[in-house]
């Protein structure tokens, strides 16, 4: 099972992973359990393992992912307020 940290890039991943039906974890960087070598020995190695440790042992507790289509709807209503924010500035006349 895939697993990743957060970040940005990864949604439209696991998205993607999702629909070739592979189950994927994300979970935010500071929840991974670390050691003090991991933290002054910060590779991709070193991160794959730390994270394979703690995917085995249970200790990563994944973050909610919404579904793409309410990520969809979340977009259009942001667009919208954008869209009214805009034109509340324009006076009328």
């Amino acid at each position: 099972m895939p697993c990743m940290s957060q970040a940005s890039v990864v949604f439209p991943h696991t998205t993607l992973l999702k629909e070739y039906g592979i189950n994927c974890v994300v979970t935010h960087a500071a929840d991974v359990p670390t050691t003090q070598y991991e933290e002054v020995m910060k590779t991709d190695k070193v991160d794959v393992a730390k994270l394979a440790r703690s995917l085995r042992a249970g200790d990563i507790r994944p973050i909610y992912i919404r579904e793409k289509e309410n990520i969809d709807d979340r977009s259009v209503i942001r667009i919208r307020k954008t869209i009214q924010k805009q034109l509340s500035g324009y006076k009328a006349g």
